[in-house]
């Protein structure tokens, strides 16, 4: 992950300066950089009223868990994840 490059996509995505990405991520002192920019992501989105999609490591990261111990709390919470991968002929198969 290029932060930088993660930040100037996200700053460009919502229409705000890359200083306010930054701002949204020191909100989250504790975290690591990756952890920050997916804790900034959710609340540019619910800020903004705009739809983000995040992967399932990305949830377990940001909550400390293993991919499965993820996939079930967001299924014990309602959520209906889905698996997205490239078609098969885009994998050479």
């Amino acid at each position: 992950m290029n932060l930088d490059q993660e930040i100037k996509a996200l700053a460009a995505r919502y229409g705000i300066t890359e200083s306010a990405v930054r701002g949204a991520m020191d909100t989250s002192k504790d975290l690591d950089d990756k952890a920050k920019l997916i804790w900034a992501r959710l609340a540019l989105c619910d800020l903004y009223g705009k739809q983000e999609y995040f992967s399932l490591e990305e949830i377990a990261h940001i909550t400390g868990q293993t991919k499965e111990e993820a996939m079930q709390m967001m299924i014990d919470g309602g959520a209906t994840p889905i698996e997205i991968s490239p078609a098969p002929w885009l994998k050479g198969e």
